[in-house]
């Protein structure tokens, strides 16, 4: 009975030594300088970039701004989509168009393919979600969507057509 008592009172004395210690140390820390870290501060990579990379990085994250890339060309920016099977499709849309307006009469407006696709923007985006939305099937025939697109796309148009679709990112997870 003697050795077990001993061995409680040593466990005891030690476990009140290393409360002490915790106590001593807690109290003589200095915890003014911890920093706090949110989502604005930035990390020594980002520190080192040019404003040229911050930029590019930026916009290679997720675009969804319609822009006129030049040679008749334009991008409809990323989209993701929930298709049949629970997968997900991670896409960028460029659109190779053409002007269909002949010579401009009086009372015709100077309206040009490209300033209708920036001014449609939403509803580009919103004919090609739709589209997309439609397709039914697990996996997915980008020739059929690519058809489907070009037609849904060019109800939204007047002024020009779009000649094809192209997929610049295409990924069924």
């Amino acid at each position: 009975m003697p050795k077990k008592l001993i061995k409680i009172m040593t466990t005891i004395v030690f476990a009140l030594i290393g409360l002490v210690i915790v106590i001593l140390g807690i109290q003589q820390s200095d915890f003014s300088n911890i920093k706090k870290y949110d989502k604005n501060d930035k990390t020594p990579r980002e520190q080192m970039m040019s404003p040229l990379k911050k930029s590019t990085a930026n916009a290679r994250r997720h675009n969804r701004n319609v822009a006129i890339t030049g040679n008749n060309m334009a991008t409809l920016g990323d989209f993701n989509f929930n298709v049949a099977g629970g997968k997900t499709l991670i896409a960028n849309i460029s659109l190779k168009y053409k002007s269909t307006q002949k010579e401009r009469g009086w009372f015709e407006s100077g309206d040009t393919i490209e300033k209708e696709i920036i001014q449609k923007s939403i509803f580009l985006r919103d004919a090609a979600i739709n589209t997309m939305i439609g397709n039914d099937r697990a996996t997915i025939d980008s020739k059929r969507l690519r058809k489907d697109l070009k037609k849904n796309l060019n109800e939204t148009l007047r002024c020009g057509e779009i000649e094809e679709v192209y997929f610049n990112k295409f990924i069924l997870q």
